[in-house]
């Protein structure tokens, strides 16, 4: 859906179609941190960690990476003014004002729902619940949804949810099996009498996610490797919700990269089936994304550096 809105009036203003095409597959990183956040969920049901505590923690970080990404942006259109020349006409602040009223509905949706996990006034289950019957509403004041809508978004609602939930089925499973056989606690204590520093241990963890990240979708990456990695670094004493984060924000990064990236492949295939798309291929994608690709290292190396980023929050509402 992203795609094709923002590409047609990006390559409309003529900006570069790399340009172009690297922001928008960038832009889909941020959807994973911050709420409501599928992967959040997933990561949370998987090591037993508190839901509402990892969807508050992806806020910093979310924040952090479209701060990074957007310092980025503004650089490249300074430094390079034909990547994404100047609005030709000048939009007054009435307009762009006015403009936002056909979206104050979804903006206070999700507002409403962070600011209700924030106060305490829902749990993330009920949060999901409010987020569907606001969005029902909302549909239904703008007089958009049909019936054919409505029972299409039920069939699409209902076989992302069987298909996710198979697959934590069988991380369930898996994650039993190993607690059985004592592989989890060996490895735990191999690698803790190692010697090893946390910090290396962690950076290899994200390098070994990165490297997956190249070949697997997200959750089943997770759902094969958090019940080894998990209890480690708990065992390490290292903060759970700080590692969720740095391990989400990896896992996407590994969506940008060959020979999967599976956000290129999506931006291509939509682009594809739009006329200002037409002329865009995979290598203008991947050119696109190298600097978002460096810049998100640069993100996630403030993250490890500076933990709070991830925690301030969870401590400031949960206490912990």
């Amino acid at each position: 859906m992203f795609t094709r809105i923002s590409l047609p009036a990006m390559r409309e203003r003529n900006y570069d179609k790399r340009f172009t095409c690297g922001t928008i597959a960038a832009a889909g990183m941020l959807g994973m941190l911050i709420p409501p956040s599928a992967l959040m969920v997933v990561y949370g049901i998987i090591t037993e960690q508190s839901i509402g505590i990892l969807l508050i923690a992806g806020i910093g970080p979310g924040f952090l990476l479209a701060l990074v990404f957007s310092l980025g942006i503004i650089v490249t259109s300074l430094g390079y003014p034909h990547m994404a020349p100047r609005a030709e006409i000048v939009t007054p602040w009435s307009e762009k004002v006015r403009a936002l009223t056909g979206v104050w509905g979804i903006l206070a949706l999700v507002l409403g729902i962070i600011s209700g996990m924030y106060l305490g006034l829902f749990t993330p289950t009920e949060a999901g619940a409010a987020g569907a019957l606001g969005a029902l509403i909302l549909a239904l004041l703008s007089r958009g949804l049909t019936r054919a809508n409505f029972i299409a978004a039920l069939n699409e609602a209902a076989q992302t949810t069987a298909l996710v939930f198979f697959i934590l089925i069988g991380a369930m499973i898996f994650a039993r099996f190993l607690v059985l056989t004592g592989l989890p606690g060996d490895f735990s204590t191999a690698v803790t009498q190692a010697g090893i520093p946390p910090l290396a241990i962690v950076v290899a963890f994200l390098f070994m996610y990165l490297f997956l990240g190249m070949f697997q979708d997200s959750i089943s990456m997770m759902s094969i490797t958090l019940p080894i990695v998990h209890p480690i670094i708990v065992q390490l004493g290292i903060d759970p919700v700080h590692f969720a984060m740095l391990v989400i924000v990896t896992i996407e990064i590994g969506l940008l990269t060959p020979p999967v990236g599976l956000n290129v492949y999506t931006v291509r295939s939509v682009a594809a089936q739009i006329p200002e798309g037409s002329d865009v291929s995979l290598d203008d994608i991947f050119w696109g994304i190298l600097p978002f690709f460096i810049l998100s290292f640069v993100a996630l190396a403030i993250l490890i550096l500076v933990p709070s980023i991830s925690t301030f929050l969870p401590k400031t509402m949960f206490g912990r």
